[in-house]
């Protein structure tokens, strides 16, 4: 306890001194705060993003996966209630919904645009960006109407209650078109999102495309993305009676989840980089201190202070302080991590091509403040520890000496 009561008349005694120390490590725990919360945030954007786009397993009837058009007609599911039923069944599957996907020519008087079509469940949960993004209107109101984006109706120059033609060639390539009033307009975080979708009712995708029934795909959302792979598993059998495959998301995101994977170690490794930058400079901080009291601590020797007396002196000295700046850089970081978590930073093309938005998403969590204040205070007892040692390892004699 003596040297507790030591160290806190020492910081007192020299407010200069502790002010910079106690200053560099609440920077250094900032700057944990702010990579750690980036990092977490851009997993679960990552994450949830996909996931709510396209579930954890999807299902095409056999040859999807070779088909040359991404967009053809030629591999449809033809009973595909049976296999919601079969699917819905499994104690795994949190939501099981059919996917028409299909490419088609939005008209509007003499304004054409090539697009994405797709059919959906007009009460389901996928694309929940832009289910929650409409702007104007509302989506597909009791599965009727188009939704469009805000950027694709402005290239069409219509608006809430106009007529959009959609235009389809059949798998004879018969062209073949309907009408569908504009209900609902949207605005999502990434515009390649905007510019490649529009919405319609599974129902009225399956009359404009003729395929009596049929569709291209069915989704479904699980409990944990890690049952993926035993969801397929325990419906094998059912694939192969009726002539489907299956993917899962490992497979499906393959080159984005091993580019995520690369980016968690470079985050790593830029995490280690911060921690030993504000080692070096916090121990350097530390060194300078205690140089600069070697007579005072050689005094305090000659009139019988023991060596490990010091030693624990300084050691409570820089633990205090790390606590102090731990927590002063804590305070600092919560404002600052939740201003940037409501603003996001922006990511550029780059982050939407990965599917994350047009920003850089941020996520402040208690592990994350947890951790950089724990490391904030380690890495200054660490830098006191070696401040210690080293003015321990002198003698009485070069300490009343020392200038």
């Amino acid at each position: 306890m003596i040297f507790v009561k030591m160290a806190f008349l020492n910081i007192v005694k020299h407010p200069k001194r502790s002010l910079l120390i106690t200053a560099v490590v609440a920077f250094a725990v900032v700057v944990m705060v702010l990579v750690g919360g980036l990092l977490d945030g851009l997993r679960g954007r990552f994450f949830n993003s996909m996931f709510q786009e396209s579930g954890h397993v999807q299902v095409h009837a056999e040859g999807y996966r070779d088909r040359f058009d991404p967009l053809s007609l030629d591999d449809v599911i033809d009973r595909p209630d049976a296999a919601l039923a079969e699917f819905r069944k499994d104690p795994a599957a949190v939501n099981v919904e059919k996917i028409l996907v299909f490419g088609t020519r939005a008209i509007f008087k003499n304004r054409r645009l090539d697009i994405a079509g797709y059919g959906v469940d007009p009460a389901g949960t996928f694309f929940e960006s832009a289910r929650h993004g409409i702007v104007m209107g509302s989506f597909l109101p009791e599965g009727k109407g188009i939704a469009l984006s805000e950027r694709s109706a402005s290239l069409l120059q219509c608006g809430l209650g106009d007529n959009v033609s959609l235009l389809v060639a059949w798998s004879d390539g018969t062209p073949y078109y309907l009408d569908f009033p504009m209900t609902g307009i949207f605005k999502t975080d990434s515009s390649d999102f905007d510019d490649s979708h529009v919405f319609i009712s599974h129902a009225r995708a399956d009359e404009l495309l003729a395929l009596g029934g049929g569709t291209i795909e069915i989704r479904a959302a699980l409990r944990d993305p890690n049952l993926a792979e035993s969801f397929v598993a325990r419906h094998k059998a059912f694939f192969r009676a009726n002539g489907l495959e299956a993917e899962t998301w490992r497979e499906i995101f393959g080159t984005l989840v091993t580019l995520l994977q690369f980016f968690d170690v470079f985050m790593i490794f830029l995490n280690f980089i911060v921690l030993v930058v504000a080692a070096t400079v916090i121990t350097n901080t530390i060194l300078m201190s205690v140089f600069e009291r070697v007579r005072d601590f050689g005094t305090l020797r000659a009139v019988g202070l023991k060596r490990r007396h010091v030693f624990g002196m300084i050691m409570a000295e820089g633990a205090l302080e790390g606590v102090l700046g731990s927590l002063f850089g804590t305070a600092l970081a919560v404002p600052l991590g939740l201003l940037v978590q409501s603003t996001g930073i922006n990511g550029g093309q780059f982050v939407e091509s990965i599917h994350l938005g047009s920003s850089y998403p941020y996520v402040l969590s208690a592990r994350v403040l947890l951790l950089s204040f724990f490391f904030g205070a380690l890495i200054a007892a660490a830098g006191s520890l070696y401040a210690a040692a080293v003015n321990s390892r002198k003698r009485l004699v070069e300490m009343l000496r020392y200038n």
